[in-house]
């Protein structure tokens, strides 16, 4: 596409552009104002680009552009545009016309514009001349073109100016010579803090500042410090002291003890605060240990923000004092202190962070288990897995789960051993870690500690796991395998009934003859873990088993499960048309005794979006117990009943507009009715 596009544009331009004479259209847009077409501007911009590498062409060029210029009767936009593109390519044969330009108010400001990218010395004397003969906003817009031009010469005018009375005037002087940086400008500004106030002064400050840090980064640290040095004094403003720190900080032979000295005796807390940032934005090497050494003379504060600064540097050196931090007694403090050990700390701290979150409730258990989860040292999963099997049962817990958090996956075998351990809370947390590390190569161990789970809680943390893993299986159709393959092999009645369960979750089609065979166990408990399993089957296909046993099931809870799992797959996204998935619903309220299934039935009626659904729905409306999801029903239904009987529709509307209990449901309602009254 690109090669045909160019080619096109090389059989168009010819006839456009490059046939069209320059003069020709640069004489049409003389009168060109704002909001005209644009094409004759494109045509030059074009014409301009397109000979940019012919200086013979360009000057010639340039001479026409600025006789339109000098015109008359050019108009201010035509100017504009003339400007902008002298910015560009113009040269000093601009100037005397650029020159006239800005000694006028209306045009000063596009005439500044051109000539602050012209190159060339009869430009800068234009400038300076224009700066001592204009006045107001046009003697700020040179001066401040002066400044970005970097005129040294303009230096000892610049110095003059500001002490001039109109303070727009002098901050533009001050401000431009802060941009020039030379020693002269330097030598200026530092004078002229002596004598000037205010606003002024401040700018002033600023641009003596910039020219320390111009100094610094041409290399002359010297100069640079000469500046900063007498501006952190205790005299000056905050923001002053806080510059001229972070520009010290770069030249001192010793920027520790300057840290240091600051941070132990220095009054002023927004300076402290400043010292400790650069602690970590300092690229030159520190003695960390000392700066350490000063945390117990600083306040809370303090401390949070030495703390901070050490985790944001990630420098080890300073481990020894975070972790002293972790105990303190000041939770804000302790709060800093454990997340830089995250940071900063080493393998030993794994097993420290994992009896303090043992230790801890609340959000700082949290805070601990994540700083453990984050911990980054060389060797820190080895110093995990080794300190699990002598840590206490609480430590070994946050140890276990820790290897989860950090996807440990070459310790399965450690996570296998902590699955047996004697402690239940132990077992459970292995089994959650194994559940995030695990692959489907470990699926028939996992299967195993399921067969062999010793509790409820374990029974239920290992179907979870052993759905978790197995639904890794690339290959859909071979998920459920080893697990149904265990069914057949389990005697165990509560083993075999958490295997189903997890058939159930995993959906594999294979599971359906195994789990409506247990329907028809003799078992209750075995009945009871097919009914849940194909209650969580993830599509409507056993729709049939489980109205057949909530219509059949001489077991009330039975019944019960039964047609909660087939409401459960009404509701799932099938291919079916709207009205079956009404009918679905009517059954599940007929089967239904209990207002709960029933109402369960109508918050699925609400989502089917079909007329059919909503008379359903009003058929409850009247029932006090059902009375308020039918209304609902009846509501989220009725945006899609535009088809149905009118009238009826309206009556159904009406009557939940009259009797509902509900503001918001009384608003939809009539809503509703008025669209149908259009």
């Amino acid at each position: 596409m690109t090669r045909i596009v160019s080619l096109l544009l090389f059989i168009v331009l010819p006839i456009g552009i490059f046939a069209t004479d320059f003069d020709e259209v640069l004489s049409k847009i003389g009168s060109y104002d704002y909001g005209d077409s644009r094409e004759n501007l494109t045509t030059i911009s074009e014409m301009l680009r397109e000979a940019s590498g012919d200086v013979l062409k360009l000057t010639e060029y340039e001479k026409a552009m600025l006789e339109v210029l000098a015109a008359k009767e050019t108009t201010f936009a035509a100017k504009q545009f003339l400007c902008k593109e002298l910015s560009i390519m113009g040269t000093e044969q601009s100037v005397p016309t650029l020159a006239k330009l800005l000694q006028k108010d209306e045009t000063a400001d596009i005439a500044r514009y051109a000539l602050e990218r012209i190159p060339g010395d009869k430009v800068d004397a234009i400038l300076l001349v224009a700066m001592g003969k204009t006045k107001g906003k046009v003697r700020v817009g040179v001066i401040n073109t002066i400044g970005e031009r970097q005129i040294k010469t303009a230096a000892p005018d610049l110095g003059k100016l500001m002490t001039n009375k109109e303070a727009d005037v002098a901050m533009a002087a001050a401000t431009a010579l802060g941009k020039i940086a030379t020693d002269e400008s330097a030598t200026l500004l530092g004078a002229s803090l002596l004598k000037l106030e205010g606003k002024v002064r401040d700018v002033a400050m600023d641009a003596y500042l910039k020219n320390a840090d111009a100094f610094l980064k041409a290399g002359d640290k010297a100069k640079a410090e000469a500046i900063y040095e007498p501006l952190f004094a205790e005299t000056e403003s905050i923001p002053t002291r806080s510059a001229a720190l972070t520009g010290l900080i770069k030249t001192v032979d010793n920027p520790t003890e300057l840290i240091v000295k600051i941070l132990q005796k220095d009054e002023n807390p927004t300076v402290k605060a400043v010292a400790i940032s650069l602690v970590h934005q300092c690229k030159r090497d520190l003695d960390l240990p000392a700066i350490a050494a000063t945390m117990p003379k600083l306040d809370a504060l303090g401390q949070i923000q030495l703390l901070t600064a050490f985790r944001m540097k990630g420098d080890p050196v300073a481990r020894d004092i975070v972790v002293k931090a972790v105990d303190s007694d000041n939770e804000e403090i302790s709060t800093a202190a454990i997340q830089a050990l995250a940071v900063i700390g080493d393998k030993s701290d794994a097993e420290r962070l994992a009896r303090l979150a043992a230790s801890s409730t609340g959000d700082k258990k949290e805070l601990v288990k994540e700083a453990l989860a984050r911990l980054n040292a060389e060797g820190t999963n080895d110093a995990i897995i080794a300190a699990i099997p002598n840590a206490e049962a609480k430590t070994k817990v946050e140890l276990v789960e820790s290897i989860g958090e950090r996807q440990m996956t070459a310790s399965i075998p450690t996570l296998l051993d902590a699955a047996q351990d004697e402690n239940v809370r132990v077992r459970v947390a292995a089994l959650k870690a194994l559940s995030q590390v695990s692959s489907p190569s470990d699926i028939n161990a996992l299967i195993d500690l399921l067969i062999n789970a010793q509790s409820d809680a374990e029974r239920r943390e290992s179907e979870r796991m052993v759905v978790a893993v197995a639904t890794k299986i690339d290959d859909k159709d071979k998920q459920g395998d080893a697990v149904l393959e265990a069914i057949t092999k389990v005697d165990d009645i509560k083993a075999k009934s958490s295997l189903m369960l997890v058939a159930g979750s995993i959906g594999d089609p294979d599971a359906l003859p195994v789990l409506r065979q247990a329907l028809a166990s003799e078992d209750n408990e075995l009945k009871r873990a097919a009914i849940l399993s194909l209650s969580e089957w993830p599509t409507p296909e056993p729709l049939k088993d489980l109205k057949e046993v909530a219509g059949a099931a001489t077991e009330p809870s039975h019944k019960v499960l039964a047609l909660r799992g087939y409401i459960r797959l009404i509701g799932l996204e099938s291919d079916r048309a709207k009205p079956e998935t009404v009918a679905l619903y009517k059954t599940a309220l007929d089967l239904a005794t209990d207002a709960g299934e029933k109402r369960m039935a109508l918050s699925g009626l609400g989502k089917v979006r079909c007329p059919g659904a909503m008379f359903l729905a009003a058929e409850y409306l009247d029932d006090p117990e059902l009375k308020g999801e039918a209304e609902i029903a009846v509501l989220e239904n009725s945006w899609s009943a535009g088809n149905a009987d009118r009238d009826k529709v309206k009556a159904v509307l009406q009557k939940v507009y009259e009797n509902t209990d509900d503001e918001r449901l009384k608003r939809g309602a009539k809503q509703m009715l008025d669209q149908f009254n259009q």
